[in-house]
């Protein structure tokens, strides 16, 4: 199998005030660095040392204490954005206090840092660029948690879709089509969707454009890091339901009657972020159409033609027909993705997968 979705970083996604903090953040650990050197006859050895490494130390903090909703440390956990450059702080103390002793103990000035600012100077810009692929965003640990609630959220609207029908919805009904996202929107806590949209005019009519062109980060996984938008401003999702021949959607009876494979063997929605499907668009992924397989590489750098794609590396996930959500390997065989698919296909399936 190909695989090669998602595509790399997207640096033009870096938010201005993340890139400001960190080059902040470097400039006084450089800083640091150069004032030793600087001000070598003007300061004791200690003052010098850990006068600036705690001004290192203590200036994050203060500013996540005075700017707590910042978005250039992580959502999760904010100490982790200071960490690397606390580090490389003490490093450098550390380096400082051995070079100050060496020079005492040889009864010699300590006028030669350049070898050191040099070394320390790399190390800095190391630091930098390691944390860049992170700039502005939480952690990915916690976005695809989010992402993994989304999908959760989704499949008991399926749910509460049949307690009301007494059966699941389509993945596209009626004439003209309409798409199950906005036919369990008022499940998720949009009725105003399910109010406004206009089920006698298409999805992409003038009437419905406005809704398509709207964001409901229910339908989008927050590890999006492409485009959220067609050309016509209109949104992206990054959930479907699957469609084709003997899935949940196209069985009958559409409900627990109809899936003799078992709830916990038969996928209900996945991700497929690749296909590039407007959210209220009446198209998912279809098992007939769509190849079978996770994260396969496409013909543009935010295209996958697979049966599913995500912007979690190694895979995507998904929620089965009980409800759960599981994250499935791109290396998954396609045998077994294929059964995955089927309500009542009758194959058999590994212990795990």
């Amino acid at each position: 199998m190909e695989h090669g979705f998602p595509p790399g970083t997207n640096w033009g996604s870096l938010r201005t005030e993340s890139l400001i903090a960190h080059v902040v953040m470097l400039l006084l650990v450089l800083g640091l660095t150069g004032c030793m050197y600087l001000t070598r006859r003007r300061l004791a050895a200690a003052a010098d040392i850990w006068g600036w490494a705690a001004v290192i130390v203590v200036t994050p903090f203060i500013a996540m204490i005075v700017w707590p909703g910042r978005s250039y440390y992580s959502e999760e956990s904010p100490g982790d954005f200071v960490f690397g450059y606390v580090l490389l702080a003490w490093l450098i103390g550390l380096g400082g206090m051995i070079r100050s002793h060496i020079s005492i103990s040889r009864h010699r000035k300590s006028s030669a840092l350049r070898y050191s600012i040099a070394c320390l100077t790399a190390l800095g810009t190391v630091v930098f660029l390691c944390q860049l692929p992170s700039l502005g965003h939480p952690r990915e640990a916690s976005r695809r948690s989010t992402c993994k609630s989304n999908l959760r959220n989704l499949g008991m609207a399926l749910w509460n879709y049949y307690d009301i029908h007494k059966e699941v919805p389509e993945s596209t009904s009626g004439s003209p089509p309409v798409s199950w996202r906005v036919n369990v929107s008022r499940f998720v806590d949009f009725n105003s969707i399910y109010r406004e949209y206009d089920r006698t005019k298409t999805w992409d009519s003038t009437t419905n454009e406005p809704l398509a062109q709207r964001f409901y980060h229910a339908y989008m996984c927050p590890s999006r890091s492409g485009p959220e938008t067609d050309v016509k401003r209109r949104v992206y999702t990054d959930y479907t339901m699957l469609a084709g021949r003997e899935t949940l959607s196209a069985v009958k009876p559409r409900g627990p009657n109809g899936i003799a494979d078992g709830a916990s063997n038969t996928l209900a929605i996945v991700e497929a972020t690749g296909l590039n499907i407007v959210w209220t668009e009446p198209r998912d992924a279809n098992v007939d159409r769509e190849p079978l397989g996770i994260n396969f590489k496409g013909t543009g750098k935010y295209d996958s033609p697979g049966l599913m794609s995500a912007w979690h590396v190694g895979g995507a996930q998904a929620v089965f027909a009980d409800g759960s959500v599981r994250f499935l390997s791109q290396d998954i065989d396609p045998q077994v993705l294929k059964a995955l698919t089927t309500a009542n296909g009758g194959e058999s399936l590994p212990d795990s997968y």
